[in-house]
């Protein structure tokens, strides 16, 4: 079953966790929620979970910021 992205993210991210630096594009990461966030896996390359964990906060605190702004 294949969810219909709610809102694509506008802008790159560049991470800097425990000394690795990644660069997340917006066409890798797709929000289906205010709660989830799916990672297109195959572009993902070498992203270590313990980024993709730290940026998925960092996207649940942006919905929320947007949500509590839209109302």
């Amino acid at each position: 079953m294949t969810s219909k992205p709610v809102s694509f993210i506008p802008f790159h991210l560049e991470v800097n966790f425990a000394g690795k630096q990644s660069t997340i594009l917006p066409e890798q990461i797709r929000l289906i929620s205010k709660k989830r966030v799916k990672w297109e896996w195959g572009k993902l390359g070498a992203v270590s979970p313990e980024i993709m964990k730290e940026v998925s906060k960092l996207l649940h605190l942006i919905c929320e910021l947007e949500e509590n702004y839209e109302k």
